[in-house]
């Protein structure tokens, strides 16, 4: 948006400072910017308006920075206490998975859920089987495991 603005400014001020003036039906002079533009919008105002649309865009992007570092701050991060390093999430080729949860079918799955996704914001990364994720057909559920 800020873009479009300033491209359409940047042709009002190209038209408005130059001189090319005409003659009106009754043979009085007006400039092109008044007779295309608006007498509203000279040189001055719409360099005025690129400048503010320029700022507005940089307090913008700087306050949507500013706010990107301060959620990146708050992350949690998990280190091992022995090493004092995040911990080595790699997979050997045969594993798929870091880890298997299960739980009781009838009052279990809210838990385990919530347990699952707590995991994975502390290990980002962590790959997690849940069979209510990775299990399309409750009949094979042992050959999935």
């Amino acid at each position: 948006f800020f873009l479009i603005c300033c491209f359409s400014l940047g042709i009002i001020l190209k038209h408005c400072s130059e001189t090319d003036e005409s003659r009106d039906d009754k043979g009085s002079s007006i400039s092109f910017c008044s007779r295309f533009i608006s007498d509203y919008f000279d040189s001055f105002r719409a360099s005025l308006m690129v400048v503010l649309l320029t700022f507005s865009m940089l307090f913008v992007t700087t306050t949507f920075m500013v706010i990107l570092a301060i959620k990146k701050v708050k992350e949690p991060i998990t280190y091992m206490s022995s090493t004092g390093y995040p911990p080595n999430l790699e997979l050997p080729e045969e594993c798929s998975y870091h880890m298997f949860m299960s739980h009781v079918w009838e009052t279990g799955q809210a838990q385990t859920h919530a347990i699952v996704r707590e995991l994975q914001l502390f290990l980002p990364g962590l790959k997690v089987w849940l069979d209510v994720d990775e299990l399309i057909d409750t009949s094979k559920l042992e050959e999935s495991v």
